[in-house]
């Protein structure tokens, strides 16, 4: 798990305070309500998702509890209260294998930790004070996109412009949220995407799919118009996305395991050309690859 603090600084010196995290991938099954075995999932799962078998064994017996450790995940959250920033930005892989009760273990940690610690905090609107989207991991299997189960734990941090209203995971993106500054013509948006997929055994590549891109564009947009009437004139906006703007290649077996199509790069790359984003928070990538998007350098 890697944690970033990033400071937006405006014209008139005041600040905002953003906090990031990835990859947190918390396996603790002592916690479970069900317990979890190789063989329960072998004979509860539907052959669609047998992927968790694979899964539940590289965390069970390879990467093991210690890789992530509750402890790094717990101290930042509540580092996040002692210096307190301002929001927080969790951009993917919350779980391992998107087992129902690792969602709840990690909503129930960060719940403990961050949000039932900050003072004066309306738990109806958790929006204001994090954001969360899905990785491959929260994706790992199609029952779990079809359940939603990642929105069930974490759709009430995605904010109140929403593309839809659906019970399935992707209906949920893209989704915009507005973070006001202390200067009250300058704001931030928030424009959360989804890249997680289910996807083939070992790979952990990821895809906007459909239209997502499009319903972005028309979603920020209108954010944007919004804001003009409210008398907003700057506005910076960032992207949370799962997986980085890489390419996935087949030069070697491991490169071509993650990153996205050419097809997905290009049209990051003119999206975030086209509407002037500023800053993109993704994962932390496993392997030495690089990955850039060219954006555009603001005019005083």
């Amino acid at each position: 798990m890697k944690n970033f603090v990033h400071v937006i600084k405006n014209a008139d010196r005041r600040a905002i305070s953003l906090v990031h995290m990835s990859d947190i991938h918390i396996w603790q099954p002592q916690y479970f309500t069900n317990p979890i075995t190789l063989g329960s999932i072998l004979t509860n799962n539907k052959w669609r998702d047998m992927k968790q078998a694979q899964g539940y064994l590289n965390v069970a017996f390879n990467r093991g509890p210690n890789s992530y450790h509750p402890d790094l995940f717990t101290k930042g959250l509540k580092d996040i209260i002692k210096h307190d920033f301002d929001h927080l930005l969790i951009t993917g892989d919350i779980t391992n294998i998107s087992l129902n009760d690792e969602f709840q273990r990690v909503r129930d940690l960060l719940n403990e930790n961050y949000l039932d610690a900050i003072p004066n905090n309306d738990k109806s609107e958790v929006w204001r004070y994090c954001t969360a989207i899905p990785g491959n991991h929260d994706a790992y299997t199609p029952t779990s996109v079809d359940l939603d189960l990642f929105g069930k734990y974490f759709g009430d941090t995605l904010g109140y412009y929403k593309h839809s209203e659906t019970c399935s995971l992707h209906g949920r993106f893209p989704a915009i949220k507005i973070i006001q500054t202390q200067c009250k013509t300058t704001n931030v948006i928030v424009l959360s995407l989804c890249t997680g997929v289910p996807t083939k055994p070992f790979v952990a590549a990821g895809t906007f799919g459909g239209t997502q891109l499009k319903d972005a564009s028309d979603i920020l947009d209108q954010a944007q118009q919004h804001l003009h009437t409210q008398g907003v004139a700057t506005m910076y906006k960032i992207i949370l996305m799962h997986h980085p703007p890489i390419v996935r290649h087949k030069e070697s077996w491991s490169e071509s395991l993650h990153g996205m199509s050419q097809h997905d790069k290009k049209l990051i790359d003119d999206f975030c050309s086209d509407h002037d984003v500023d800053l993109d928070f993704e994962w932390v990538t496993p392997i030495n690859l690089i990955g850039a998007i060219l954006l555009p350098i603001k005019k005083p």
